[in-house]
């Protein structure tokens, strides 16, 4: 979802998130973007993600391959064929907010 396309309560909610977001949180998002930046050219390419994902998959995944293009294509929001540290930033911040939603059921 880019911020431009969310209606006004998500980006309220993405502006209040994104404003509580310490500095060690946001140095541990650059230390796995990091990481997972091989070559350390500032951005992530679909095989670097798959790569990661293969020395370190996730549990219940079966056809780690897919299921790391898959999320890729997600995360890469501008359709660009790379992910750069915004738009690693904003799926955390996603995430941050579908994990408060749900605890506040």
């Amino acid at each position: 979802v880019e911020f431009y396309q969310s209606d006004k309560l998500q980006k309220a909610v993405l502006t209040a998130v994104s404003s509580q977001t310490t500095g060690d949180q946001l140095d541990a998002l650059r230390d796995q973007f990091r990481l997972v930046d091989e070559n350390g050219d500032g951005v992530i390419t679909k095989d670097e993600l798959v790569k990661a994902f293969e020395a370190a998959p996730p549990d219940d995944v079966k056809d780690i391959r897919a299921w790391a293009e898959t999320l890729f294509e997600q995360l890469d929001s501008d359709g660009s064929g790379e992910i750069e540290f915004t738009e690693w930033q904003a799926a955390a911040l996603r995430s941050f907010i579908e994990i408060s939603e749900s605890a506040m059921l």
